[in-house]
């Protein structure tokens, strides 16, 4: 039995810049744009980012985002009704301020712009950061 040559597929890694614009995101990435887009509102690992990219440890990428690039989080734990009945609880996370959305939007551009991605274009408004946060936490 012979063994085929296997020809490389383009990615993020290759250094070729028209592979790189089909490169995939990094869960950083997409962690920062939901955020964004949650605005104050939060996310959490069963909602959009699950949705977005599959993320299930969103946890550990908020901790990572902390560390690794100093973002403050707002963290407040919300009851959620199960599908199956009774409750449980998640903890929503949001950027902590307009800055933190702006450091956020301006990482998603640098991140973007290593891999050759369009910019960050697609995001409409950072307004949702500009009202007042919602404080109920009985959601």
């Amino acid at each position: 039995m012979t063994k085929e040559k296997m020809t490389p597929t383009p990615g993020a890694t290759s250094k070729n810049p028209q592979a790189k614009l089909k490169s995939i995101p990094t869960k950083h990435e997409l962690c920062l744009l939901e955020l964004i887009k949650a605005g104050f509102k939060g996310i959490h690992k069963i909602g959009a980012p699950s949705e977005a990219y599959g993320e299930t440890c969103l946890p550990t990428t908020i901790s990572q985002l902390k560390r690794d690039y100093g973002f403050e989080f707002n963290k407040v734990r919300r009851k959620h009704h199960r599908k199956a009945g009774g409750y449980t609880y998640f903890t929503w996370y949001s950027l902590a301020s307009f800055e933190q959305a702006i450091k956020a939007l301006l990482l998603l551009a640098e991140m973007r712009c290593k891999r050759n991605h369009p910019d960050v274009t697609d995001i409409n408004t950072l307004d949702h950061f500009l009202i007042t946060p919602d404080c109920d936490t009985k959601n």
